[in-house]
């Protein structure tokens, strides 16, 4: 009796897994006739913060500027500035980790950049300085600065050459070479920084701010010894800038708690201005270390990079007027290190 109530519950059991057996096979059937499948939930990509646009469209100008360089390629009229765009923009597209291509990627959008190389660079010029201005990042802010500082002087640059197309050769050492245009520049665009080279009131250390005076008097003692060494417009030009450099040095000193570490006498090899050639290379690269030094304080000053990019561009393109400036000579990233 047992055993066959046992005989019967296992058929009962091997009858039931039989009949849901073939109630899955039905339904994978119908569900294969049909073409229907199990949906799942779709994936969900994160939004970009603020700073990951701003660092996105950033990327963008900088392409632009290389599709626009591709384009005006053999064209006269832009090789000035595609002198200092060619190496700037692959430089500073680097730097920011190149362009972002969304997965998936979005229907394309038309450029919102002109074709022509000179819009693309004020446009890149323009966009890097007002994201400077705006942008919570630090880090991208001082990137913008002086990616924005390169395009002001590459544009500058190239409006100078065309005034000019066929500089004079580097004179001989019995020549003279100091510039004919000695006044302060401010860096230009449609970006307000305001006109101010040295600070009403600033967050910088007053320590700081004394070894930029001490820099301008080195700077003015230069010039006072080319001056010495030269005749005529060439020696007015000389004690012209060297009167700039005096003024800013004193607008530095007359800040609040800054410390007046001046010497009456610097050491300059006579060397450095032995002749025609020494005297640029010397003149230009202190005018550089100046522009050098005013691009390395945009970090963590964001309240002070108006007056630090004046104060960059003018020595920056007080050292390009001496001859001998080939465009190479200019860094792409000022303050930062290259690749």
């Amino acid at each position: 009796m047992m055993a066959s109530m046992s005989a019967q519950r296992a058929q009962h059991r091997t009858a039931r897994v039989l009949t849901a057996a073939l109630l899955v096979g039905s339904l994978t059937l119908a569900l294969g006739g049909c073409s229907w499948r199990f949906e799942t939930e779709p994936v969900a990509y994160p939004s970009a913060d603020t700073v990951t646009l701003e660092r996105d469209a950033a990327a963008q100008r900088e392409q632009h500027i290389l599709e626009a360089l591709a384009a005006a390629a053999g064209d006269a009229s832009a090789s000035d500035l595609a002198s200092i765009e060619a190496p700037a923009a692959v430089a500073h597209l680097n730097a920011l980790g190149g362009v972002y291509l969304p997965t998936p990627s979005p229907a394309p959008s038309p450029s919102p950049f002109t074709d022509t190389l000179n819009a693309a660079v004020m446009q890149a010029r323009d966009g890097a300085l007002e994201t400077a201005q705006t942008t919570a990042d630090d880090n991208l802010a001082v990137l913008q600065s002086v990616m924005g500082l390169t395009h002001a002087f590459a544009l500058w640059w190239a409006q100078d050459a065309e005034v000019n197309p066929d500089p004079e050769p580097l004179p001989t050492a019995s020549a003279q070479v100091l510039p004919t245009t000695v006044a302060e520049r401010t860096l230009p665009s449609s970006v307000d920084l305001g006109d101010a080279l040295v600070p009403s009131a600033t967050d910088i250390s007053p320590v700081i701010l004394g070894e930029l005076a001490v820099e301008h008097d080195k700077a003015r003692f230069m010039y006072e010894l080319i001056a010495a060494r030269s005749t005529g417009s060439d020696q007015r030009d000389a004690l012209a800038r060297r009167d700039i450099h005096e003024a800013r040095s004193d607008a530095f000193l007359a800040l609040p708690d800054v410390v007046d570490n001046r010497a009456v006498l610097y050491s300059i090899p006579l060397t450095d201005v032995a002749d025609a050639t020494a005297r640029a290379t010397t003149a230009r690269d202190a005018e550089f270390a100046l522009g050098w030094r005013y691009a390395e304080l945009l970090g963590g000053n964001a309240d002070d990079h108006g007056w630090l990019l004046n104060a960059a561009f003018d020595a920056y393109s007080a050292g390009a007027l001496l001859p001998g400036f080939e465009p190479h000579d200019f860094p792409v990233l000022p303050s930062l290190a290259v690749e």
